[in-house]
């Protein structure tokens, strides 16, 4: 494909976890590149070397997020461009209203390629980062409204946005607060402290820094009168000499002593500051480095040092028209806002934090003193009940009972534990400040965007009709791999929409035909029961191909069931009739369905989906034997591994440890089986993204990443805290994860193809000897072992526990939940019970454990634990599962082929069969009801005239 023909689609996954999309916009971006003109100058004679700025203008795409800025040009061979919030310095509207500006002391910059016409990140996030300590000078300008931050939450922080936003704005606060600091403190060696009042700045000094100030006022005057923009540039690379400093480094001593030089300038400072933001109280930052450097007599203000002390600048332009104006201003609007709330919130936490650890040391003098008193009290109490009248007796109890107040204050500080500092601090508390919840704060933000959206019913055809009765739609998230896209969701006669909000792709909406909806299933997401999976047939019957949608509310999804219902009732049959499992079962148990469908029909109904990596398919570890070079033999017994024991179990002396270093707790394994990380460590080669977004941009080491069978095997047969089973892919027939199609690299190198074993030549060969052994006759015998530990009655309570198969608490959460809402709940003959009572006494507290789990947990550490720490499936069985029958036997297949279980002939007709024998069930119970009523008005109106 052609340069031309390459076009760059946004890649959600280049968010982090949590960050929402808002809105983008075409822009012009301008920043400045440094260009030398001596290239081939070495390190020691840079000083020599002439360096010149050029200004660089890329045409894209400004798309603005929850957490940050990210720029896409149009050339796809550029690098995308991202600015956290966090590290934003300041932000200006341009005079003109149609440029933003930003300076930031981070960008992280991505490298994509096009691949299947979609974009990719192969390679991991390189941060820039310049002035890093200059974020410690920038917060100071806050400080100043210490008391302001207390009275700031939800309910008026867009009252108090304006006093920000000027901060935010003047560049030039910035600099002259650092040419203040400057200007006003000398830097003298440790043994001159005590006459550092007397000391004054030699005339020499100060005649340079006036000379660099004139100098920099006149670059900056040349640059003002080219352009605007180009003048904020230059300022804030040419004044930014000595700000890489660190509050928090200065010793005590050193810090008072500023502070009192500060007092002596303060009427200096007052007439040279003329804005609110320049004002600030605080100690300057200092860096210890520098000042013993200067105490040598190097210089801080040197160009070499100037080159390197600089923020980024980056202006974002656009037409001068006036739509586009105004959503320029209404971007950096919500820029503004969203920065705005990040200072409250990282200001309001240093206060608390302050706040509890005075009131705390306050609070054990207090009670360490009011023990004192006791203690002196009942000395004098005791001494005055004494009959002595011996004057040096009384001495010597005056002296035993000061050193016992000594001895007492230091036992009685030590008593009380820190670790109950916060409970100390909320009894003693007497004013609350208010806090700023900055998760609500931008959800109310995104909540005010969407108030006026509505379903676009433009795409609708002539001939569709709406049939939701709500022709604005619902708001849902579709749910891939990592990601949550919002958007509306409406449903007609013929067609399922989708319509993302905000809409970052190229195409206005995505439809799936009602026609081709083969099945849908109720799923759960971190606890909520308010999720639907549809879905549809495939025409390759090679790609999954469903729609995963996650609503706002249960009762959203209860109507979207409904309308579904209506449109095509049998596709909720497997879902409303458990007992076609059992069906499905019995034909397995006779050898017409094979081990790969069956499993994935359980995974399936067992809650799992390939939308979703939390909640993944799970398929066994089958073969054992990864080292051999010799050719695996399908009758071998001893190359399979043992299906009736969980892979914690396949290692003695590993579970022996596990089982002592467990043996306060109610389970064996800290970790699950099944995990979001376990998922993207298998599909590294095709997902790179999940990885990268799973570790803040960057790839896990390369010893820790999906290098070869035999690693990966090893480390799930002795590592203490991987138990880790195989995916679905293993047993299908694309070999795509285990090339490096893509050619993924990370720092350490290429990670180049899976290492197979060497009893095959090719990932085929594999795959197919791995197919094969799925279905041989060892597995066929032993497989229902295997099911009674992952969907069956093994899976938790006193059976569990003597097979020694439980996991932590918090992944039995879906599993638990997923068994409350069933309709057979109540219905106690439709479960077998458990006989011995020392079950349900383990089963009550296992369950106590997990609801004092989630009663401590905050929401986002539970959310995160039931995302990323694994879920066991939906328990499907009570009794042990039966096995196959002999009559089948395994014959080897070379071009054998797995498809996926809603494609299988024999399950189809099983479902067709059984839906028309329900039919039939209906209609007969309809007949009788309808045949008792005539029965009874008959009977009446004989009484009647009787």
């Amino acid at each position: 494909m052609e340069k031309s023909q390459k076009i760059r689609s946004f890649n959600l996954l280049f968010l982090e976890e949590d960050e929402e999309y808002i809105d983008d916009m075409l822009i012009t971006m301008k920043t400045k590149k440094e260009k030398h003109d001596n290239k081939n100058s070495s390190i020691n004679n840079n000083t020599n070397e002439k360096c010149t700025f050029i200004y660089v203008e890329l045409k894209g795409r400004l798309r603005l997020c929850s957490k940050s800025l990210i720029f896409e040009a149009y050339d796809v061979d550029e690098e995308v461009l991202k600015f956290p919030f966090k590290k934003l310095e300041n932000v200006k509207l341009g005079i003109f209203k149609n440029e933003i500006i930003i300076k930031t002391c981070e960008v992280i910059r991505i490298k994509t390629i096009i691949h299947n016409k979609k974009t990719r990140c192969i390679s991991q996030f390189s941060y820039e980062r310049k002035y890093k300590k200059n974020i410690n000078v920038l917060n100071n300008l806050y400080n100043e409204y210490y008391d302001e931050y207390k009275t700031i939450d939800n309910n008026n922080i867009d009252e108090k946005i304006h006093i920000f936003e000027k901060l935010l704005n003047n560049f030039d606060d910035f600099l002259d607060l650092n040419k203040s600091y400057n200007n006003k403190h000398v830097f003298v060696d440790d043994t001159k402290k005590e006459n550092i009042n007397n000391t004054h700045v030699n005339s020499d000094e100060e005649k340079k820094k006036k000379n660099i100030k004139m100098q920099n006022e006149k670059n900056d005057s040349i640059f003002l009168n080219t352009h605007m923009s180009d003048a904020i540039g230059n300022k804030v690379e040419c004044d930014h000499n000595n700000n890489n400093n660190n509050n928090k480094n200065n010793d005590d001593d050193r810090n008072q002593n500023i502070q009192t030089q500060n007092k002596n300038n303060d009427n200096k400072k007052k007439s040279q500051d003329n804005d609110k933001g320049n004002v600030c109280n605080n100690e300057p930052p200092f860096d210890r480095d520098k000042i013993n450097y200067q105490t040598k007599g190097m210089s801080i203000n040197s160009e070499s040092s100037t080159e390197k002390e600089k923020s980024f600048v980056y202006i974002f332009s656009c037409e001068n028209s006036t739509m586009l104006m105004k959503k320029m201003k209404h971007i950096y609007e919500l820029i503004i806002k969203i920065k705005t709330a990040m200072i409250i919130n990282e200001k309001q936490m240093d206060i608390l934090i302050k706040e509890k650890k005075s009131k705390y040391k306050s609070g054990n003098k207090e009670r360490a003193e009011e023990m004192i008193n006791k203690n002196n009290n009942i000395m004098i109490n005791g001494n005055s009940n004494s009959n002595s009248n011996n004057n040096s007796n009384n001495n010597r109890n005056v002296f035993k009972s000061d050193n016992i107040k000594d001895n007492n204050y230091n036992k009685d500080i030590k008593k009380i534990d820190e670790n109950k500092m916060n409970e100390y601090c909320t009894n003693n508390s007497v004013v609350k400040n208010k806090e700023l919840n900055l998760d609500k704060y931008i959800e109310s933000i995104m909540d005010k965007l969407k108030e006026n959206v509505k379903f676009d019913i433009s795409s609708i055809n002539i001939h569709e009709k709406i049939i939701t009765n709500r022709i604005d739609g619902f708001w849902v998230y579709k749910v891939s791999p990592l990601l949550k896209v919002k958007g509306i969701l409406n449903i007609t006669n013929k067609y399922i929409y989708f319509q993302p909000h905000p809409n970052f792709t190229n195409k206005k909406e995505k439809k799936w035909s009602v026609e081709k909806i083969l099945h849908v299933f109720k799923r759960i997401i971190t606890m909520k029961p308010n999720a639907l999976e549809i879905i549809f047939e495939n025409e390759k019957r090679k790609k999954y191909d469903s729609l995963y949608i996650e609503f706002l509310s249960y009762d959203d999804r209860e109507i979207i069931i409904h309308i579904l219902k209506r449109l095509k009732s049998e596709c909720f049959f497997i879902e409303e009739n458990k007992d076609f499992v059992y069906v499905v079962q019995e034909k397995w148990s006779q050898g017409y369905i094979s081990n790969y469908i069956y499993l994935d029909f359980l995974n399936c109904i067992g809650g799992r989906s390939r939308k979703d990596f939390s909640q993944y398919p799970i398929y066994p570890w089958v073969i054992s034997s990864y080292t051999t070079n010799e050719k695996l033999e399908y009758d071998n017994k001893e190359i399979y591994r043992d299906l009736s024991k969980p892979v914690g179990c396949l290692n003695k002396n590993r579970l022996n440890s596990l089982i002592e270093k467990m043996h306060d707790h109610d389970y064996f394994y800290g970790s699950h089986y099944s995990t979001l990380a376990y998922v993207v460590y298998f599909l590294i080669r095709l997902y790179p993204e999940c990885q990268l977004k799973l570790q803040s941009g960057k790839f896990d080491t390369i010893s820790r990443m999906f290098l070869s069978l035999e690693s990966t095997y090893h480390t799930a047969l002795n590592a203490n805290s991987s138990f880790i089973e195989l995916i679905p892919e293993f047993y299908e027939d694309d070999e795509s994860f285990l090339k490096n199609y893509l050619n993924i690299i990370t720092n350490e190198g290429n990670i180049n193809d899976v290492i197979l074993p060497k009893w095959c030549s090719s990932p085929k060969e594999f795959l197919i000897f791995m197919k094969n052994a799925l279905e041989s006759n060892y597995v066929n015998q032993n497989i229902n072992s295997w099911i009674d530990l992952i969907f069956g009655y093994k899976q938790n309570g006193h059976n569990a526990k003597e097979c020694f198969n439980l996991f932590h608490p918090l992944t039995y959460m879906h599993s638990i939940l997923n068994e409350k809402l069933s309709r057979d709940y109540n219905n106690k003959d439709n479960y077998e019970r458990y006989n011995a009572e020392q079950e349900n006494t383990f089963e009550q507290n296992f369950n106590q454990n997990i609801k004092d789990l989630i009663t401590t947990m905050s929401s986002k550490a539970l959310k995160t634990q039931l995302h990323e720490f694994g879920q066991c499936p939906y328990q499907i069985f009570k009794q042990p599962h039966v096995s196959k029958k002999e009559v089948y036997t395994f014959v080897y297949n070379e071009k054998i082929s797995n498809f996926f279980w809603y494609y299988s002939d024999v399950i189809n007709q099983l479902l067709r069969e059984e839906i028309i024998k329900k039919k039939k069930k209906k209609k007969k119970i309809h007949t009788y009801i309808h045949t008792y009523i005539h029965i009874y008005i008959y009977i009446y109106i004989f009484i009647i005239y009787e």
